[in-house]
């Protein structure tokens, strides 16, 4: 039985290991969620929850939630802190982050942004979750199985003028392994460094509607880089939506509104067009979403970006 149960644990990541890095389809609402150099970058006070069930109808498939808080400190300072639990067949994991984000101001148009984060993670075998032939096998009478690991996140981004976004992101730059316990050694849960590069541009369609294209670009050691395209429109921060496609697993749509002043609600929805289409059909995503306060002035781009005989007559309206 426990050649059986290690088995399956090497089998459930090694389909998983890209999942050590939660996927997500709404992160463009929230790019702390990719990035801890991205916590406060709107100057808000954010607050995120999130849950993605993917390949639904498909038994053991991958569940996450996500909680996420961040908020200015002063104009260079941010902190932010996140919270996700992740379950993969009968392997769950509760991961916490603390995470601060460094502003350094080049110029009017020019800003680089540093952020990190240290974390713990926690692994665990779902016992009832399991299907055996031999119950009186002493693991599965363990009431617990788990481990604890460490880990850290490191990120930067570059905007010019509030429109042309940078970021790198490297999760799990430096991570303990999880020994779960009491199995054997064999049975670790070792975590890949990863490395994330995502580019994007605001476009003012009109006074109203903007879009934004961004490419994703996604690497674990080991593993061929995965590429993912967005494309958003923003209706007055009341409605927004858009496609893009994910590679290796097909379309994306989500669309969201906010249906009062602060609240915002989103949903994804994922095609599968790989070997798993024929048994899901497909994978959700939801987040809900909370901010205090209004964007500064510096991210808002209104009077102070007007020419000055312009400036005069909103004013004077």
């Amino acid at each position: 039985m426990k050649k059986i149960l290690i088995f399956l644990l090497i089998l459930s990541v090694k389909v998983a290991v890209g999942q050590q890095v939660s996927q997500n389809t709404l992160y463009y609402q929230n790019l702390y969620l990719i990035n801890p150099a991205e916590a406060g970058a709107n100057q808000q006070t954010e607050f995120h929850l999130s849950h993605r069930q993917q390949w639904l109808g498909f038994e053991g498939a991958p569940t996450t939630t996500w909680f996420s808080a961040q908020s200015k400190i002063n104009d260079k300072l941010s902190l932010g802190t996140k919270i996700n639990y992740d379950q993969i067949s009968f392997f769950e994991q509760l991961q916490f982050d603390a995470s601060a984000a460094y502003k350094i101001k080049i110029d009017a148009s020019n800003e680089i942004n540093f952020g990190l984060s240290l974390g713990i993670k926690q692994g665990s075998l779902v016992m009832e979750n399991m299907v055996a032939t031999d119950y009186s096998d002493h693991i599965l009478q363990n009431n617990s199985v788990n481990g604890i690991g460490f880990h850290s996140e490191f990120g930067l981004t570059y905007s010019f003028k509030k429109k042309l976004a940078i970021g790198l992101a490297l999760p799990q730059l430096f991570s303990s392994s999880i020994d779960l316990e009491p199995t054997t050694s064999e049975s670790s849960f070792v975590f890949n460094s990863h490395r994330f590069f995502y580019i994007s541009y605001q476009m003012d369609m009109s006074e109203d509607v903007t879009f934004t294209p961004l490419l994703l670009l996604k690497r674990a050691t080991g593993y061929s880089t995965q590429i993912e395209f967005l494309g958003n429109f923003n209706f007055q921060n009341k409605f927004w939506g858009g496609l893009g496609i994910r590679q290796q697993n097909g379309l994306l749509v989500n669309l969201g509104f906010s249906p009062i002043d602060n609240l915002k609600m989103s949903y994804a929805y994922e095609f599968n067009s790989n070997g798993i289409a024929q048994f899901s059909s497909g994978t959700h995503e939801i987040m809900l979403a909370y901010v205090i306060g209004k964007k500064s002035k510096e991210n808002q781009g209104n009077l102070q970006d007007l020419p000055e005989d312009q400036n005069e007559i909103k004013k004077e309206d």
